[in-house]
C-alpha cells in the first residue's frame, strides 16, 4: 500500500520541478528580451546573417563646402563635396605633421574677417568631438588640440596662411591653430575647385543693399524631376508589419500583446509597457524602450553613434523596406540625459542622387537615442521610390531653375506672414521695408527635394525644390515654377 503512494509523491515533485524551470526559462527568456545583457533577440534571429552598416566616413560628411574666390564671388558644394572633403582631411593630417602646432583662441569677428577674404571652409549642420575625430580620419592630435572639445566646422584663408580655424558649435568658440610652416595644400584645393566650372554664389545682401551674408545662387540648372512615391509600408500589409515586429522583440515575439486601433495603427506591447512599437497608418514607425540597467560604463560619442547605426541596421536597414537606394547621411546629433544617464540623440537624413531630401509633415526619417548603452527610441519614416526612377534621373537633360530672387521678390508676403504664424514679426510700414525685413532674416537657400503628402492643391510625391531657411522652419519653392510646395517647422495652427 505505500509504494503506490511514493510513486504518486515522486510524480508530484516532477512536475513541480518542471513547472519551476518552466518559470525560471520564461524568466530569463524575459529577462534577455529586456536587458540585452546575455544575448539579443535579434542577433538570434540573425545569426549566420551579415547586416549592412554604412561606414563611418560614408555618413559624417560636411553639409557643404563654401569657397571663396575673392571679393563676392563664392561657391557651394554639397552634391560633390565627397572628393573635396578628402582632399581637405588630407591637407589638414599633412598640416598637422608639419612641425610645432599653437594653439589660440580667437573672436567670431575675427573668424569672420578671414572668411571675407579668399578662403574655403567645410561645415558641419551639427558638432563632432574634435580629437575623436581627427583619430578616426587618420590625424594625430597635437598637444594642445584636446582644448578644442569639439568642432562644426574647419576652415583656411590667404588671410592667415600659416593657420587652420576651426569654429566648435558646441560651445560657440573660434580658434586658430597656427604652424611653423603654412597650409598652402588647403589654398591649392581652391585653386583645384576654381579651374572647374561651378555655380555661382553671391551675398543676398549685395542685391538688395541690406546687411545679410546669406550666399544665394544666381542660376542653376539641374536634372531634378518630380518623383512618385509611397510609404515604405503599409497598415494592411500584416506579414510585412509582423516581420519587422519581431526584429524588435525576437523569441519573445509570442509573449507580446497586439492592438489595432480604429485608424489602423498597430500597437505591439511587451513586458508591461517595458518595450513599445507604434506602427501609424501612414508607415511611421516609433520604438520606445526603457533602459533595463543604469549603471555601468557609458559609451563616447562614437560608441553611441555606432550602436545607434548598428540599430537602424537590424531594424529596417538603411534602404527603404520596399529596397528604394536612399543615401543616408549624420543630419543632426544632440545631446540628452535620460534618469540621470548621458545619451544622445542621432538623426539620419536621405538623400535623392546627391540632393538633400526634406519632408513637410515631418522630418525624422531617422532618428535613435542611445541612453548609456541601451537604444530607447527610434523613430523611422522612409519612402519607397523605385530603384529605375532613381537611375533614370542621370540620364536627364539639364534644366534652367526659376532665379530665387525672383522667388523672394514674387513671395515675401507669404513668407512674411508663416513667419507671423511661428511669432516672427516682420516689420515695415512699406512694401519696399517689409520685403528688405523678411530678406534680411533668411538663412539659407539651398536646391533639395521636398515630400509632398496630404496636399489638397498638389499631387502627393517627391518636388524638385528651392528651399528658403529661416531659423528652424523652412518654405520649400518649386525649383521650375516658384510656385509654392509647403512649409516645415512652421505652427500653421497659429494666427
Amino acid at each position: 500500500m505505500k509504494r503506490p503512494f511514493k510513486k504518486e509523491r515522486w510524480k508530484t515533485i516532477f512536475i513541480v520541478v518542471l513547472f519551476m524551470v518552466t518559470i525560471l526559462l520564461l524568466y530569463f527568456l524575459w529577462k534577455d528580451s529586456m536587458t540585452g545583457k546575455i544575448k539579443l533577440p535579434i542577433d538570434i534571429l540573425n545569426q549566420g546573417e551579415e547586416l549592412s552598416t554604412p561606414a563611418l566616413d560614408e555618413m559624417i560628411r560636411p553639409s557643404r563646402i563654401v569657397v571663396n574666390f575673392g571679393g563676392d564671388s563664392h561657391t557651394i558644394l554639397s552634391d560633390e563635396q565627397v572628393a573635396q572633403w578628402e582632399a581637405i582631411s588630407a591637407a589638414f593630417s599633412s598640416f598637422s605633421r608639419s612641425g610645432t602646432i599653437v594653439f589660440q583662441e580667437i573672436t567670431k569677428s575675427q573668424y569672420n574677417e578671414a572668411m571675407k577674404v579668399r578662403s574655403l571652409r567645410a561645415e558641419f549642420d551639427y558638432w563632432l568631438p574634435f580629437v575623436k575625430t581627427l583619430q578616426g580620419i587618420g590625424i594625430a592630435p597635437g598637444p594642445d588640440y584636446s582644448k578644442i572639445e569639439a568642432f562644426s566646422s574647419i576652415a583656411y584663408s590667404v588671410a592667415v596662411p600659416d593657420s587652420v580655424l576651426i569654429y566648435d558649435g558646441k560651445n560657440k568658440k573660434y580658434y586658430r591653430l597656427i604652424s611653423e610652416s603654412d597650409a598652402s595644400g588647403l589654398g591649392t584645393i581652391i585653386d583645384g575647385i576654381e579651374s572647374v566650372r561651378f555655380d555661382s554664389y553671391f551675398p543676398l545682401g549685395i542685391y538688395l543693399g541690406i546687411e545679410n551674408e546669406t550666399l544665394m545662387p544666381i542660376a542653376l540648372k539641374t536634372n531634378m524631376r518630380m518623383l512618385p512615391s509611397d510609404s515604405e509600408i503599409k497598415y494592411y500589409e500584416e506579414d510585412k508589419i509582423v516581420d519587422l515586429a519581431k526584429t524588435f522583440f525576437g523569441e519573445g515575439f509570442d509573449f507580446v500583446r497586439k492592438i489595432t486601433e480604429n485608424n489602423g495603427t498597430s500597437i505591439y506591447m511587451y513586458g508591461y509597457g517595458k518595450k513599445i512599437l507604434i506602427i501609424q497608418k501612414n508607415g511611421a514607425i516609433e520604438y520606445k524602450q526603457e533602459p533595463a540597467d543604469t549603471t555601468g560604463s557609458q559609451p563616447d560619442f562614437y560608441g553611441s553613434l555606432d550602436t545607434a547605426m548598428k540599430f537602424v541596421s537590424a531594424h529596417g536597414g538603411w534602404e527603404s523596406l520596399g529596397g528604394s537606394k536612399l543615401e543616408p547621411y549624420l543630419k543632426d546629433v544632440r545631446e540628452t540625459t535620460q534618469s540621470g544617464v548621458k545619451g544622445y540623440q542621432f538623426d539620419f537624413g536621405m538623400k535623392i542622387n546627391g540632393s538633400t531630401l526634406y519632408y513637410t509633415e515631418n522630418d525624422e526619417m531617422l532618428s535613435v537615442t542611445v541612453v548609456g548603452s541601451y537604444v530607447t527610441n527610434y523613430k523611422r519614416e522612409l519612402i519607397n521610390i523605385d530603384n529605375s526612377t532613381l537611375e533614370a534621373l542621370a540620364e536627364k537633360q539639364l534644366r534652367d531653375t526659376v532665379d530665387p530672387i525672383n522667388i523672394l521678390t514674387e513671395n515675401y508676403k507669404y513668407i512674411r506672414d508663416m513667419l507671423g504664424r511661428n511669432g516672427v514679426s516682420v516689420a515695415g510700414a512699406t512694401d519696399a521695408e517689409i520685403f528688405e525685413n523678411t530678406a534680411a532674416l533668411i538663412d539659407a537657400i539651398k536646391p533639395g527635394y521636398v515630400r509632398i503628402t496630404g496636399s489638397d492643391a498638389i499631387e502627393d510625391g517627391i518636388y524638385p525644390a528651392w528651399i528658403f531657411s529661416i531659423g528652424e522652419a523652412n518654405i520649400y519653392f518649386n525649383i521650375y515654377d516658384g510656385t509654392v510646395l509647403g512649409t516645415s517647422g512652421i505652427a500653421l495652427g497659429v494666427s
